[in-house]
């Protein structure tokens, strides 16, 4: 079977029965900075094409040194319109990709249909949201994958994909790990984004440049694309 140019490579490693899975696979992110651009968009050029993305933020300049997603005509307009006129040329049907600006919390998080998703990818920074997203998944087994955090950090090396209950030494994995428990959340059960290297600084505000971020976004994109393919179950 003929595909476009772009896939060419793709169906060459993959193979086509396992392309064919990608082409029909539903992905929903949550956030869509530094990590969740880059995921989006290997999954988008690696054949997906059916996406909820969901952000409440708008671009600002100085996103523009990790956030790779957007430029710098991007400024000012939201996430989610940005990634979706960002996609237009490699998609069919431009309706496949459902977007939401709403912020996801612990109140409304019912209200988006994950349900209808073969895998929910978290890329938000919010502890009592990320908690209650990992929850909802887990509850109604949906595959689920989190990003942790990657500010402050330099090294993409030391990126890897692990159970949150083996990370250490990550101020955001230590409150998610504290609030899951109070849950009564298996945290053995929610895979992650980690980076190993000890933040470079401390501070109210994130230092970041492309690398690390990036590296955590390729991570979930393989991790969910090892779910869509190879049936594996991130819950163990």
């Amino acid at each position: 079977m003929a595909y476009p140019a772009i896939y060419e490579r793709t169906v060459q490693l993959l193979g086509e029965e396992n392309f064919a899975k990608l082409k029909i696979a539903k992905v929903a992110i949550v956030g869509l900075g530094g990590v969740g651009g880059t995921c989006f968009m290997c999954l988008l050029r690696s054949g997906l094409s059916a996406f909820l993305l969901v952000d409440d933020d708008v671009i600002n300049e100085n996103n523009l040194n990790r956030q790779i997603l957007y430029s710098p005509s991007d400024v000012g307009k939201t996430k989610v319109e940005a990634a979706k006129q960002y996609a237009r040329p490699y998609i069919e049907n431009e309706q496949s990709i459902a977007i939401d600006s709403r912020w996801l919390g612990p109140d409304n998080i019912d209200s988006f249909g994950f349900e209808n998703y073969d895998v929910v990818i978290d890329c938000i920074d919010d502890v009592p949201a990320k908690v209650a997203l990992a929850e909802y998944c887990l509850q109604r087994h949906i595959p689920f994958l989190m990003s942790l955090g990657m500010g402050n950090r330099l090294d993409p090396t030391k990126v890897t994909l692990t159970s949150l209950d083996k990370t250490e030494g990550c101020p955001l994995a230590r409150k998610l790990r504290y609030e899951s428990r109070k849950k009564g959340i298996d945290i053995r059960r929610i895979t992650v984004a980690f980076s190993s290297e000890e933040p470079l600084r401390k501070g109210p505000v994130p230092a970041s440049i492309m690398t690390v971020p990036s590296a955590a976004g390729l991570a979930l994109a393989y991790g969910a694309m090892k779910i869509l393919l190879f049936n594996f179950s991130p819950e163990g």
